[in-house]
């Protein structure tokens, strides 16, 4: 917990000012009544005020006086509400915000096999969802706790200072009141949670059939994918029932236990009156005070349940900000942003201590060579080139960049210099000019237009109406796959980067069009270091020489060597 409370200690001044606003808030609550008391114990009695600054006025000066007191309280205490209901909202946003930020950039940092073992949604959810605990523990506990027990103390204090023995009333009143809230809360936070539940089901019903439309349709399942949501949205209409029921007997019982206490403050309070040991005005204060127990009483017990209830998010997000499996920048530039060779020095590697997907490999790749790397699926080709960009970390040995090792260049320094492009692209919602100049937003028209040719994109293009402004779609689905990858390829050749690294880049696309494509590459970039992962043998030809990766192990090799 010492790192939530952190997020608070950031903004401490606001918080002490929120505190302050409190403490006048609480005085206006107690003082609501007061106005009242006075003119039933003094003007309609015919006496004057207390207050000798004022017990010389007429009579409805005095009057006059007493109402616009009543008045300025009301005023008062709804300005002071105002400024805290903004002040909290601040404090809140400002630390969800910083939270959610510390969490992006933890994000950013951590290492891609995390992302393989972790789905996606569960990340999304303690990222925006579960945040949002350390945001309610900011500006609906804490702070309404503080305010619920200063109104109670108040009350308790005012009561005493007035008549002894109605604070017993109050006092056999306030545990019945406390008890039964917190057992009707207990069983509303429940139902709630089961609400919840239930509503996470449904989203997670319409979410597959969504992202499986094409194969539901297939298989003609619409009539149980049917079924499956009727009965999800079944079970949500069912808990908001039960949830709507519970909160109406709750605020029943609430209002019969308050009224029992009403009436036996009357009770007592009349007989005190007429043996004049109690004004009248003293009455209606107790009853009014009477009437303002429930809030802070249940303000307590919410805040308490609200505590359990958010502690669950807050661990998730904990486990997250503590993860450790981080990549660590470095603190130097890649010099003059050149890199003569990448060497792997008896790298080892493996996802879980128990299988080594990458044995001892030895290798060193030489500034404007051509290298392929190939084997069979799963191999090991893509944890080789995640390794060269740092995606994840070796877990024995060392991979060089100009006989450095890698883990001292800052990562940007690193990625501006090395460029991947991976098998499965990656196309953000927006036009194909919008995903192609994100490498780099300088770009020329001419530049683009090159490099469209290069990767056999131009006539493409051209013939779309809308041209190179065209909307690609969620993800790139308005495109084929061939063409997602052309795009991704054009993005990464328009950056500035020393090397290449094209992990099965071309796999979806045809024969003719890749070779095209590699003939492009190949000629307009001799002079950079290209590094790419294949299944297809014939792509070896383009290469200056082979590494071939079998049982983690690497070798070397010549590609007249191999059977193309």
């Amino acid at each position: 917990m010492k790192v939530i409370y952190s997020y608070f200690y950031r903004y401490i001044k606001i918080a002490i000012f929120i505190l302050f606003q409190i403490l006048f808030i609480q005085l206006f609550q107690l003082l609501k009544p007061w106005p009242i008391k006075f003119a039933f114990d003094y003007l309609i009695e015919k006496k004057s005020l207390p207050f000798s600054a004022v017990s010389y006025l007429s009579f409805d000066t005095q009057l006059f006086i007493l109402c616009a007191s009543f008045v300025l309280i009301y005023f008062l205490l709804g300005a002071f509400v105002l400024l805290n209901n903004i002040s909290k909202i601040y404090f809140g946003n400002a630390i969800l915000t910083d939270i959610r930020t510390d969490i992006y950039r933890k994000l950013q940092k951590i290492q891609i096999s995390y992302f393989n073992r972790k789905s996606a949604g569960d990340i999304i959810y303690r990222t925006i969802n579960d945040t949002q605990s350390i945001q309610v523990i900011a500006t609906k506990i804490i702070f309404p706790f503080i305010s619920s027990i200063i109104l109670l103390f108040g009350i308790f204090v005012v009561i005493f200072q007035i008549n002894h023995k109605l604070l017993f009333v109050f006092f056999f009143t306030t545990p019945i009141l406390f008890l039964s809230i917190s057992f009707l809360n207990k069983a509303i936070f429940k139902v709630s949670n089961k609400l919840r539940e239930k509503e996470s089901t449904l989203l997670s019903t319409v979410e597959y059939f969504l992202n499986n439309l094409s194969v539901v349709r297939i298989f003609n399942k619409e009539d149980s994918e049917n079924k499956k949501f009727q009965i999800s949205s079944s079970d949500v209409l069912n808990q908001n029932l039960k949830l709507n029921i519970f909160d109406t007997v709750h605020a029943w019982i609430v209002n019969v236990l308050i009224a029992v206490g009403t009436a036996a403050i009357l009770w007592f309070g009349v007989k005190q009156v007429l043996s004049n040991n109690l004004t009248i005005g003293d009455l209606i204060i107790f009853i009014s005070y009477l009437e303002s127990l429930y809030g802070p009483i249940n303000s307590i017990t919410q805040s308490i349940s609200l505590y359990y209830e958010s502690m669950a998010g807050i661990k998730r997000v904990l486990s997250l900000l503590n993860e450790n499996e981080i990549i660590v920048d470095g603190h130097e530039n890649i010099k003059d942003n050149i890199i003569n060779h990448i060497e792997f020095k008896n790298v080892y590697f493996s996802f879980d201590s128990k299988r080594w997907i990458i044995k001892g490999a030895n290798f060193k790749i030489f500034r404007s060579d051509k290298v392929a790397l190939i084997g069979k699926s799963g191999s090991g080709k893509t944890t080789i080139v995640s390794l060269m960009i740092r995606f994840i970390e070796p877990t024995m040995g060392e991979v060089l960049i100009n006989s450095k090792n890698i883990k001292e260049f800052k990562l940007k320094s690193l990625r501006d210099n090395i460029c991947l492009v991976g098998q499965r692209p990656v196309l953000f919602s927006g036009t194909i000019l919008e995903n192609i100049n994100y490498s780099n937003l300088d770009i020329s028209d001419y530049e683009i237009n090159e490099v469209l040719k290069i990767v056999c994109l131009d006539d493409f293009v051209k013939n779309l109406p809308d041209g190179i402004h065209t909307y690609v779609g969620e993800k790139g689905t308005m495109l084929s796959e061939g063409q997602r990858q052309r795009i991704s390829l054009a993005r990464a050749l328009l950056t500035n980067a020393e090397v290449f690294i094209f992990d099965e880049a071309t796999s979806a696309i045809d024969n003719s069009t890749q070779k095209r494509i590699f003939e492009n590459i190949m000629n307009r970039f001799q002079y950079k270091t290209i590094i790419y992962t294949t299944h297809r043998l014939e792509n070896v030809s383009y290469s200056d020489y082979v590494l071939v990766i079998k049982e983690g192990m690497i070798f070397k090799t010549d590609k007249s060597d191999l059977k193309i």
